[in-house]
Formats: C-alpha cells, structure tokens, sequence
C-alpha cells in the first residue's frame, strides 16, 4: 500500500517521490522510494529504526518529514553500505541519534570526508549543503536487535552485496543484488539472483531493495530475472554498449538511473 494517508493526515505534499508500506505483525517497514532512484527505509513499531538516508537535500527533507509525521521517537539509523548516497546528511537529519553500519571505517574520518567533498563538486551546495560526515559505530555481520526488532545482517563481499533480513516478519532489505525499475545491471546475474532466490526459499515474503520499487519476493524475483536475462540478450546482440543501451531503454523505458547503464554495460561487453 502507498502510504499516502500519512502524508496527507501530515499535510505533506511528496513532490519527490513515493512511499510503499508492508505490515507484518506489528512491524510496519515503510520504504520511500524517490523519482530518480534514490530510497530510504523506515521500520515502526512503538519506535523508529531509520535504513539510509536519500542523501541530498530536497529529499531528505521530505524524507525526515514523513519520519516526524509517524510521531514516534527515532531509535537508531543503521546505513546499508559505504556509498555516500545512502548516507549524506543522516547525522544532519537525526543529530543525536546512534548511527550503525557494516562498513563504517569506510564512512568515518577522512574516507567519508572525500565522499561529502567530491559530492559537494559533483551536485553543488544547493543539493549537498552538508559540512559533516556521520560518526558510524561498527556492526558485526549476524544477528542484532534494534529497536525491540531481530535483524539478521549478512554481507555478500564476492558481490559487493549485503542483506537485512527481518526474520520473524520475514521481509528483507537487499543491496546489489536486483532492482525493478532502475537500471542497475551489476554482474554476475547468476549469483545475485541464486540469493535473491534463497530469500525467497527461506520463507521471505517481501523484498526491499536500496534503488527502485519493492514487492512480493515472487514477483520481485521475477522482474528482476527478467531484466538480467533481456541485459544479456541485448548485450550479446548488440555488439557495444551504445547500442546495447539503446536496446535496453527501448525495452524498459519507464525505468530510471538511465546513466548507470553507461557504467555496467561496458563491464558486460568488454568495451
């Protein structure tokens, strides 16, 4: 379901993107979802565990105002992964709030300095107005509980992919392994959807990924197959990433991160 009741009960207009929720017992996991590509998670309970951050200024806000619309008190930010996007202005957005990762040497200190400067270059002041980078306390892959909720983190480093898995609610967050709608083609195929797939035999129902829409782990699965299997095709057909690029957004042509095709597909074709 969108949760457009909250932003409206909030008088909230999201001119940035959307919200789609999924409730399991009394967990409620909320992902926003921004029109071009961006995403962040709310998990509610009695409380608020935040998962990223949008990462530049316009919707952050509108994420924040969402998180403050919900009335309840902000437990603990966990942020998936390194990349600066998913992180940029959490320490602004929830000041004294305990942030956690997996990767959080590569968040603190000097690391995450150069990714809030070459962020600031790339998109400007007005997008990246922050002059911080978070404090990251370390998270251990395995099992945590946060916010009265048992997570199961896992990191994927052959793929540089990582899972946050809610057991009991059985919905999971997943980081590089599978979008719909977002280009996001990483190699290899085979082994993303091989965990996409054991989610799925687990049990999970709900699947959430870092980029693009969340659904039903079945239909999630099989967007995602079918996507890796038309990337392949066009690939191998035709003969350059320019022309495979053209074949892709011809295809999937309501899908975003339209640049990130520039980046895989010469890994695919070796060009």
């Amino acid at each position: 379901m969108c949760m457009t009741g909250l932003a409206q009960a909030a008088d909230i207009s999201l001119t940035q993107g959307k919200v789609i929720s999924k409730r399991a017992g009394n967990v409620t996991l909320h992902d926003y979802v921004t029109d071009t590509g961006g995403a962040a998670q709310i998990v509610e309970t009695d409380r608020l565990v935040i998962f990223d951050v949008p990462g530049n200024a316009p919707q952050n806000r509108e994420f924040k105002a969402l998180v403050e619309a919900l009335g309840k008190p902000v437990e603990a930010v966990v942020i998936s992964h390194a990349h600066d996007h998913h992180w940029l202005g959490a320490d602004t957005l929830f000041p004294g709030v305990r942030i956690y990762s997996l990767n959080a040497a590569s968040i603190n200190g000097e690391e995450g300095m150069k990714a809030l400067e070459g962020a600031k270059a790339s998109m400007g002041e007005e997008m990246i107005p922050y002059t911080s980078v978070p404090r990251v306390e370390q998270l251990a892959d395995g099992k945590h509980t946060i916010g009265g909720v048992e997570y199961l983190f896992t990191s994927l480093p052959d793929s540089g992919a990582s899972i946050i898995a809610l057991p009991a609610e059985k919905m999971a967050m997943v980081h590089h392994l599978g979008y719909v709608g977002v280009h996001v083609p990483m190699p290899p195929f085979a082994a993303r959807l091989a965990q996409l797939e054991k989610l799925q035999n687990e049990g999970y129902a709900w699947i959430v990924a870092g980029h693009g829409t969340p659904s039903d782990s079945r239909d999630f699965i099989a967007h995602v197959a079918e996507y890796y299997a038309f990337v392949e095709k066009a690939v191998k057909e035709a003969g350059s990433p320019e022309k495979a690029r053209a074949i892709i957004v011809a295809q999937y042509p309501d899908y975003g991160l339209v640049p990130l095709l520039d980046v895989f597909l010469p890994m695919l074709t070796g060009k």
